[in-house]
């Protein structure tokens, strides 16, 4: 029989007589929507977001890596408690987070001990102590009264009294550890040489800033520390002020140095 519904006689169809497939409608492509948009909210992306990736304004690939680059910086500011801005930095490596927890942990420690001086401990203590000098001259005595830039200081052996500037004192000890400390003692010849003068200007001196001090501090890195007239010892930092830090030698012992002392820092 004749198809008559094709002027050529051919059954309805494809090419070949294969249905022709409907297309898909409206409520169809609705409901396949809705479909992926439960299953975007299932992942837990936030309604908007999941609504752009059905749209496809918005790659699913990229709202993922997104979500996990926020979803990292949030454990990390919550862990470490540091800002958003600086826990996205970490995540995209554009912050060292080591670095980030060192300078704070270095602001604590220096507002709690930045104004540490042996100085003051020994005049509140009314102990003695040995004050190293510029022109490797050695002093022995006791701390009457400290000032800003000065300390007055009565000679162990009756002496005058004598005031100070602290541009002369390279470093101090206890009259107890006199021994230890010389035995510890090492010399740069060519520093021995020279007797310095007090270092007034900043640029003069040698930089030590706290940020270089104190991972050496925390670490408890060890280091030759030779001072401008030679005086050389090898130890580690015990603590740390504004201008001074505490030297633990190998036997325990401890001296005190002046930064505005230092010639050099080595690692061993």
């Amino acid at each position: 029989m004749v198809d008559r519904g094709r002027p050529d006689g051919r059954r309805g169809g494809g090419a070949r007589g294969r249905p022709v497939p409907r297309r898909e409608g409206d409520a169809g492509q609705r409901a396949r929507a809705q479909a992926r948009l439960a299953e975007l909210l299932a992942m837990g992306l936030p309604e908007q977001t999941a609504r752009a990736v059905v749209a496809g304004q918005r790659d699913l690939n990229d709202v993922l890596q997104a979500l996990a680059r926020e979803h990292r910086a949030v454990v990390l500011s919550e862990r470490h408690r540091i800002d958003r801005s600086l826990a996205l930095q970490v995540v995209d490596g554009h912050a060292d987070l080591e670095q980030l927890l060192s300078k704070r942990r270095r602001k604590a420690y220096m507002a709690a001990s930045g104004q540490r001086s042996i100085f003051t401990d020994r005049l509140a203590s009314d102990r003695p102590l040995v004050l190293g000098l510029l022109g490797h001259a050695v002093r022995e005595g006791r701390v009457l009264e400290v000032a800003p830039y000065e300390i007055r200081f009565a000679p162990a052996d009756a002496g005058p009294e004598e005031t100070l500037h602290k541009l002369q004192v390279k470093y101090a000890h206890d009259p107890a550890d006199a021994r230890g400390v010389r035995k510890a003692l090492g010399r740069d010849a060519a520093l021995a040489a020279v007797e310095a003068r007090p270092l007034v200007r900043m640029q003069d001196r040698v930089p030590l800033p706290d940020r270089l001090l104190f991972p050496w501090f925390e670490k408890q890195t060890r280091l030759v520390v030779t001072l401008v007239e030679g005086e050389q010892w090898t130890g580690t930092i015990a603590w740390m002020s504004r201008y001074e830090f505490g030297f633990s030698l190998k036997t325990g012992i401890e001296v005190d140095i002046l930064r505005h002392a230092v010639a050099r820092v080595e690692l061993t």
